[in-house]
């Protein structure tokens, strides 16, 4: 992960435009690169929340804008974003979109949806309910419980080993038990 100015100045053009679709291609060359080139950034911010994909080639529509400093790709999959809490886990947004979207999902019909093992699913949606921003809405039928979003909130609250971390209150809402 590193600091990438032709990204940066995108992500600086891009900020007045949410809501929008957006033809990435020309920002890109207008900075010296290519979608091509920008392809995977691109993608790591659409499965993130931040943008839509419109079909092929560059164009996107721009959901959220976090602020001045542009999102960064890690080599693990993970975006980073230094205007929120930091490392933002991709399977985790997955999970919290397709909530969103949903409404209301099973724990095997998540990691079916997200790529994702039903015990990585099982472990995100246990946190999320014991911090209150998921619940479990009723015991499904044979596919066990379905869980709903309390918090409508885009990003969802961070598990680290450390606790779970909510974006929007900039605070751990659980801190892990270190004894």
């Amino acid at each position: 992960m590193r600091f990438c100015l032709p990204r940066q100045i995108v992500w600086t053009a891009i900020a007045p435009r949410v809501g929008e679709v957006v033809d990435f291609a020309p920002l890109f060359e207008s900075v010296g690169t290519t979608v091509v080139l920008q392809r995977s950034w691109l993608l790591a911010l659409s499965r993130a929340g931040y943008l839509l994909r419109q079909g092929r080639g560059g164009r996107f529509q721009v959901l959220r804008h976090t602020g001045v400093l542009a999102p960064m790709r890690r080599k693990d999959g993970s975006l980073y974003d230094p205007n929120t809490a930091g490392p933002i886990e991709l399977g985790a947004l997955r999970v919290w979109v397709a909530l969103l979207i949903n409404k209301v999902l099973t724990q095997p019909e998540a990691a079916a949806l997200c790529d994702l093992s039903v015990q990585r699913v099982a472990e995100l949606l246990s946190a999320w309910q014991r911090v209150g921003a998921v619940r479990v809405s009723r015991v499904g039928t044979g596919n066990g419980l379905e869980y709903r979003i309390v918090r409508d909130q885009p990003i969802c609250p961070i598990v680290t080993p450390h606790g779970v971390f909510d974006v929007y209150l900039n605070k751990f809402l659980e801190v892990a038990n270190d004894g």
